[in-house]
This record gives structure tokens, sequence and C-alpha cells, in this order.
């Protein structure tokens, strides 16, 4: 168990103390998605693990990024990089079990018991365990209004306090994510930080099956991150958004026909794309008029036109 935590002298919040309302939405389950249903403890054991990542940082060019000095000014680089063992098992126990709670001071904890031992690990326990900052501002995901949103508004608030400097309240945003984790499908996420944890509880691991962190399918280095995300290697050795990068002319400069098949070019792509939008609203509006509940009104279906004259 983690070693117990002294009283520092804090008064307990009142009700209408607004950090006690936002901390009480994280170890409340009925705040969770509404599209999500609350997971039972059996169906989280059965899910398999979310493969551990770490960053290589001397894979990326320093002209190019310069998030590494980002994340160590937010008191975060010696975790993201670091490799170790994972105890895929007792993770998986750890996570069956797990509870949410609060004390009379509005400090959280998470509750388990894995391998004959109960834990119960606060955010204290999380900043010192795997050495990240405790204080700072306070940043709660929230909800993603459809799978094809790849940037959440919380994504881009934190990415704006990591290049402004800000203190950020990592431990927070550790434990909260964890408990968001869980009521989503897929994989259990922090395998790796999970196993940091147990050890640091004193949970018996010395006779469990453990695995090491394969070093280079875990490893994000620039083909990871430039996956999708529209960034290249500029001529100039520079890696920069596609959109970034200037047109260079061809050689001798564009004669008429080269613009008019540039121009049929743009003109099918926009017609192609008002079509595809089309089906996908007229799609959307079958559906809506095949609930019971939508009135049946004459069946008006949108055109599909060309995008052009």
């Amino acid at each position: 168990m983690a070693p117990p935590k002294k009283n520092t002298g804090k008064k307990p919040m009142g009700e209408s103390s607004q950090a006690n309302e936002i901390r009480e939405e994280i170890v409340d389950d009925s705040n969770m998605q509404p599209s999500k249903a609350k997971k039972s403890k059996s169906e989280v054991g059965r899910r398999e693990l979310m493969k551990p990542r770490y960053v290589k940082f001397s894979a990326f060019p320093a002209n190019s990024f310069n998030f590494e000095e980002l994340l160590i000014a937010s008191g975060v680089k010696d975790l993201v990089s670091e490799v170790g063992l994972i105890y895929p098992e007792m993770v998986k126990t750890f996570y069956r079990n797990i509870n949410f709670t609060q004390d009379k001071f509005g400090d959280l904890y998470m509750e388990s018991v894995v391998n004959n031992t109960e834990i119960s690990i606060g955010l204290e326990d999380i900043a010192k365990r795997l050495g990240i900052p405790n204080e700072g501002d306070e940043f709660r995901i929230g909800y993603r209004p459809s799978k094809f949103y790849q940037v959440t508004e919380f994504d881009m608030f934190l990415l704006k306090a990591l290049k402004m400097g800000w203190n950020i309240n990592w431990s927070y945003l550790f434990f909260y994510h964890l408990r968001h984790q869980l009521g989503l499908a897929g994989g259990l996420p922090y395998a790796f930080f999970v196993s940091k944890l147990l050890a640091y509880c004193n949970v018996p691991l010395a006779n469990e099956e453990c695995l090491e962190m394969d070093e280079q399918l875990c490893e994000i280095n620039k083909t990871t991150i430039t996956k999708n995300t529209g960034i290249v290697l500029a001529p100039d050795g520079i890696y920069r958004y596609r959109d970034e990068l200037d047109v260079v002319a061809p050689e001798g400069g564009y004669s008429l026909e080269s613009l008019h098949h540039e121009m049929m070019a743009m003109k099918l792509q926009i017609n192609s794309n008002h079509h595809q939008a089309m089906r996908g609203i007229n799609k959307l509006l079958k559906l809506y008029r095949s609930k019971p509940s939508f009135e049946e009104e004459e069946d008006v279906e949108m055109e599909e036109g060309s995008g052009s004259d």
C-alpha cells in the first residue's frame, strides 16, 4: 500500500466549492459520456492492454521539432521517454477491481486489490512514483462530438498550455484520463505506468509474468508522428505541414494548357466532394425519418447538384 498521506491541515471543502464540484464529476460514474454505458468490472478485465509507447527524442531533428524542450519545461520528459517492465495480468487485475474515491478534503484516490494486496493511490502518490507535477492547471477531457473529430477542445487547450509554458497538473490529468478510458471501448491504457505504481505500492510482483517493452515496436519516432498529420519533409530538409510548402512553378512557367488541366482537376475534385457530402446528408435524413418519433411528411430528397455550372 502507498505510504499514508499526512494531514496537511487542509479544511474540508464546502458543497458550494467550485473545485469540489469539478472533482466530484470524476468520481461520479453518472457523469460519463451519455452515449457510453458504464462498463462492468468483468468486461473491463477482459479487455486487452494498449501498446505502451515512449518517445525517442533523438529521432527528431532539432531544426524541425521543439517539443522536447516543451516537455522538459512541463516536467514530463523523463516519463514519456522511459521504457521498462510491464506486468499484464497484474495491470488487468488492477483495472478489474478499481474504484475511484474522494475524501472529505476533496482529494482523489484510486483503490484496488492486486495479488491480495489492497492499494490506495492518490494524486501525490502518482506524482511521486511517475515523477510528474501535482500542481498547476487541471485539464479534463471534454465530450467528443463524433469519432471523426481527431482534435478536441481539450487537445487544443493542452497544446496551448504546453506552448505557453503554463503549469499543468499532470498527476490530475493522468488520473482523469485513466478513469475516462475505462468508460470507452478498446484497450486499457498506461500498462507501463500502472506497473510502476503497483511496484510503488509494494504489490508482490517477483513471481508474476512480466514483459519488457520492445524499444523498436513501442517507439514514437518521425514515422509515427508524421502519419496522417500532413507533416512532410520539405526540399530544404525541414519538416513542415504540407499546406505550408511553397508551390514551385514548373520549368518554363505555366502554359494555358497546363492551367486548364489544373483547373479541371480542381473542378472534378470539388464535384466529387460535393456528391459525397450530399449522399451523406441524404443518408442521415433517411435515418432520421425512419425513427418512430418522426412525423411523416412528404419525402423530399435533396438533389445532388454538380457543384458547378
